[in-house]
C-alpha cells in the first residue's frame, strides 16, 4: 500500500509527488480498487506519554505491580482490536506510542475509571499538567 500526502487549502487540493501517484495508478492491474482519504492526526504527545506513565506508576505503587505490567493490563482491557487468524478471533494490543491523541482520549478515561473502581486516586490530565509545570 502506498501513502500520498494530500493538502487542502481554501477548497483546493495539492498533492506531494503527484507524478509518482499517477505512475502507481498506471501500473495497477485491471480490477476494482478502493481509495481511502482520512484526515491526518497528530500522534500522542510526549506530555501525554509522561502522563500515562505517571498514572501507571501510581496504579502500580498501589498494587505492588511494575508500571509496565499496568500498561499491559490496561491495554488488554481497553486498548486492543480483535482480528481473525485462521478463522479464530484473537486480541491484538494496540500501541499507545503509535496512537493519536483522539484515539487515546477514551483509553485514558477508561484507565481513570478503572483506578477509581479500585480506590486509586489518579490525577486527571489537566491536574497532572499543572503539577508537572
Amino acid at each position: 500500500m502506498k501513502l500520498f500526502k494530500l493538502t487542502v487549502k481554501d477548497g483546493k487540493p495539492t498533492m506531494d509527488h503527484k507524478t509518482i501517484f499517477f505512475d502507481v495508478i498506471k501500473k495497477l492491474k485491471d480490477g476494482e480498487y478502493s481509495v481511502q482519504i482520512k484526515r491526518k492526526s497528530k500522534l500522542r504527545s510526549n506530555q501525554t506519554n509522561r502522563y500515562l506513565w505517571a498514572v501507571y506508576t501510581i496504579f502500580a505503587n498501589n498494587f505492588g505491580w511494575e508500571p509496565e505490567e499496568v500498561h499491559d493490563y490496561m491495554r488488554s482491557r481497553y486498548f486492543f482490536e480483535m482480528r481473525a487468524i485462521n478463522g479464530k478471533e484473537v486480541k491484538i494490543l494496540k500501541s499507545t506510542a503509535r496512537s493519536t491523541q483522539e484515539e487515546l482520549a477514551p483509553y485514558i478515561e477508561s484507565v481513570l475509571r478503572e483506578g477509581a473502581e479500585h480506590g486509586v486516586l489518579l490525577p486527571k490530565p489537566d491536574e497532572f499538567y499543572l503539577i508537572s509545570m
